[in-house]
């Protein structure tokens, strides 16, 4: 009934023949789908972003990688269905705009295997990502959050792994309630 209202697209521009790699996007997508109380929540993204991303090579060795990455975005968030929320005990979920500026470090050791993703034979890696939310120009919410992400892949008894992970989130000011 109405193609203009349900429907999605992104386009993308991707430069890779220069450092930084740089990306500039425009997109009407869903995104952030998550578990909000016992319902799954899914919101809209209407908006854009711009990121660079450099490689680095501090602490460099044999199969180490290491980036740092930038992103600038201003999105409209829309969740979808925020009335199913409405005798749940939680907030409801809302609508509004957010300017945000992203800052994340990487950095990873895995020697090159074909089942990495899923299966990772040793190694280890530490992500750092701030992202922070000022209110202005054009913003409804005023945030910073942190999340240090860490793993270690360690050898076990036969060739068994113990794969252990560690993760620290922290927030200051006032996202939307469904990012709390």
């Amino acid at each position: 009934a109405n193609p203009a209202g349900y429907s999605y697209g992104a386009v993308n521009y991707i430069n890779n023949s220069f450092y930084p790699t740089g990306a500039l996007s425009f997109y009407r997508i869903p995104g952030n789908s998550k578990f909000y109380g016992n319902r799954f929540l899914v919101e809209e993204l209407t908006g854009g972003q711009f990121s660079l991303e450099w490689p680095l090579d501090l602490f460099s060795g044999s199969y180490r990688t290491s980036r740092i990455g930038l992103r600038l975005r201003h999105v409209q968030v829309n969740p979808l269905k925020p009335e199913r929320y409405r005798d749940s005990g939680i907030a409801m979920p809302v609508k509004g705009r957010q300017s945000d500026i992203g800052i994340e470090w990487q950095m990873k050791k895995q020697r090159p295997w074909r089942y990495n993703g899923i299966h990772p034979l040793d190694g280890y890696g530490i992500r750092l990502n701030v992202l922070a939310a000022p209110g202005k120009p054009g913003s409804d919410v005023r945030f910073i959050s942190a999340d240090l992400n860490t793993f270690v892949v360690l050898p076990s008894v036969g060739r068994h792994r113990i794969y252990l992970q560690g993760r620290y989130q922290q927030q200051w000011g006032n996202p939307f309630p469904q990012d709390y």
